[in-house]
């Protein structure tokens, strides 16, 4: 994913934008679903992008101290999202569209290195007035291997889907006898 064109503060709303559209992503699949282990993971899943969202506004304050924060109504950058178009809609989609999204977020924070300097990436960061020891190359490399596990526990949870949803499914005729 090539970011260059697009300057920090549009790459930092996305990103921004798009961790918070996770968060209800993922409550509203978790609403969905009966399976209460795959209830609280989306759940768990949605309080990480709410600790993601947290970050990139601190961190956007670190870089922009005087500017709000205004999302836009679309994204500047288009990432892969979870659309929930229709109600019967198997979870094992849902759950892709979220790998995919998890993948894409990934390579995005990986991407957002290249926007910056290589004597900024080595600072430490500056988040709510506070210095930290963690420079801005270990936040977003950081944020990309978080990203990477929620694709693993997205692939876990399809694979079991994929195997248990033929189960659930309405056939014609399945138990008429001979």
């Amino acid at each position: 994913m090539d970011l260059i064109e697009y300057n920090l503060k549009d790459v930092m709303l996305t990103a921004l934008k798009s961790e918070i559209e996770a968060e209800k992503s993922y409550l509203a699949i978790a609403d969905r679903v009966k399976n209460i282990m795959l209830k609280d993971r989306l759940k768990f899943l949605a309080g990480e992008e709410v600790k993601h969202a947290g970050f990139i506004r601190s961190f956007f304050k670190s870089q922009f101290p005087n500017d709000e924060i205004i999302l836009p109504e679309e994204n500047i950058i288009s990432l892969p999202e979870i659309k929930i178009t229709d109600e019967h809609i198997p979870i094992s989609e849902l759950l892709e569209q979220a790998m995919a999204a998890e993948q894409a977020a990934s390579n995005f924070y990986l991407a957002m290195l290249t926007l910056f300097q290589v004597d900024e990436i080595d600072q430490p960061l500056m988040l709510d007035s506070t210095e930290s020891t963690t420079t801005i190359s270990e936040y977003l490399l950081y944020l990309s291997t978080m990203e990477l596990g929620h694709y693993h526990i997205l692939k876990t949870e399809v694979d079991h889907a994929k195997e248990n949803e033929h189960y659930t499914m309405l056939w014609d005729m399945t138990h008429v006898g001979p």
